[in-house]
């Protein structure tokens, strides 16, 4: 059985309209429709960045030191610190951070990809070739998607040779996108039709591991087991045994689930509440609600657990609220 304090959320920022969280759970970058700034979670200072009257793309890099906003790059040390991509003579396209370096960033141009090195602030061209919507680059290789006629294709190029290593014929459709790229295996999802691929790129026989229908959001916890969720179920897939779990069905639609450090539940969102739901082995699981309130949405959590974000409405307030729990 799980004890949760009994205290009320707080809210950390106002008006709050879109959040995202650091990698390292230490910072959030939020925007209220009018400003976009920077929040400390751990002492809740914010620092305003720049003002914007449209959603910011926001891309953190993997070790939270330097993030993204539209096409500039901000130091998370010295946030005046400022450099514009767009100041580069490029129209750059999908940037991606480098896996292992902060100072190195990617984006696409026609059919090119281009390395920054945000230090000596050089441009170098890694690429050429057809590329048809996302793309990441790991371990000296790139991956990326092409279509020609109504055939679609994952690609695995080297990195250093432009070479095809690898092509894995995909089911035809126009919208697929690289998600949750830490993983070992390639996460593919199809935004249509809400298909996750599972796919083990350097498998020499069925390199599509796993597919998922009716799936809206998915998290790994650890290599090894995916937290995934549609309108109205949580399921837990266990790659090891390749089993699909059903943790809870709902008649409210799902917002956001994460999964507590812990190992011992799992926090989920609907629009009006946030409920724990409680992991042992019994057939039914048992839930407790943490907030009520109205629209609620994006859930994170600090590094040990101890702390819950959420953004919405609770009481007469609408922004970005912390809770101990």
């Amino acid at each position: 059985m799980i004890l949760f304090r009994k205290e009320l959320p707080q809210i950390i920022a106002a008006n709050t309209r879109i959040s995202q969280q650091s990698p390292n759970k230490e910072y959030s970058i939020i925007y209220d429709d009018n400003n976009v700034s920077l929040v400390n979670l751990e002492n809740g200072n914010i620092t305003n960045l720049l003002n914007s009257t449209t959603s910011p793309m926001i891309v953190w890099s993997p070790r939270s030191t330097k993030f993204i906003i539209n096409n500039t790059i901000f130091d998370i040390y010295n946030p005046e610190k400022r450099i514009s991509i767009s100041q580069l003579d490029f129209q750059p396209e999908n940037i991606k951070w480098n896996f292992s370096q902060d100072d190195i960033i990617y984006f696409k141009e026609k059919n090119k990809i281009y390395s920054f090195n945000i230090t000596n602030q050089t441009v170098k061209a890694i690429a050429e070739m057809q590329i048809s919507g996302d793309y990441f680059i790991k371990d000296k290789y790139i991956f990326s998607l092409s279509r020609v006629g109504n055939d679609s294709n994952l690609n695995v190029v080297d990195l250093n040779s432009s070479v095809i290593v690898k092509s894995i014929k995909l089911p035809n459709t126009f919208n697929y996108e690289f998600i949750n790229t830490d993983n070992e295996l390639i996460n593919l999802y199809d935004k249509d039709k809400e298909i996750l691929y599972l796919i083990n790129p350097f498998a020499d026989y069925l390199p599509i591991r796993e597919i998922i229908n009716n799936i809206k959001i998915a998290k790994w916890v650890g290599p090894a087991k995916l937290l995934f969720a549609n309108d109205y179920e949580i399921w837990l897939y266990d790659l090891g045994q390749n089993k699909k779990t059903i943790l809870n069905r709902l008649s409210e639609k799902i917002k956001d689930v994460v999964w507590h450090p812990s190992n011992n539940y799992i926090i989920y969102s609907t629009e009006k509440s946030i409920n724990t739901l409680e992991l042992d082995e019994r057939d039914r699981y048992r839930t407790i609600e943490l907030v009520a309130g109205e629209n609620l949405k994006i859930i994170n959590l600090n590094r040990n657990g101890s702390i819950l974000y959420f953004q919405g409405t609770y009481g007469n307030q609408v922004g970005l609220f912390r809770l101990k729990i």
